[in-house]
């Protein structure tokens, strides 16, 4: 765990260097609480704000495995209609019972 040295009271509020002013905090706590105090509990609109951004990014994550769904299912359409593609032209090479069947039917067709 990294350990940053932290101002009790912050600089910007007229905190010094002295060791009195100074502890250690994580890292996370340290950056997270910006310069506030040690004392101030993050407000209610740094809560709302990161449960803001916590829904935004859960809607973005929604919408990219949304697309990313849509995309499989379109490779696993487009490898199936290739192998019916290659298939069907493998019967077309085939024997001539094949090609046979296949005039037949379209002899059908037209009357």
């Amino acid at each position: 765990m990294i350990l940053h040295v932290d101002h009790i009271i912050p600089r910007v509020d007229g905190g010094g260097d002295e060791i009195d002013n100074l502890t250690t905090s994580c890292e996370d706590c340290n950056l997270g609480k910006g310069p506030r105090g040690l004392d101030t509990p993050a407000g209610i609109q740094d809560i709302a704000a990161k449960a803001d951004r916590l829904r935004e990014r859960e809607e973005q994550l929604r919408a990219y495995n949304e697309v990313q769904q849509e995309r499989r299912v379109e490779s696993i359409l487009r490898r199936y209609l290739n192998e019916c593609a290659a298939a069907a032209g493998a019967c077309r090479d085939a024997p001539m019972a094949f090609g046979d069947l296949a005039s037949e039917d379209a002899a059908e067709d037209a009357s």
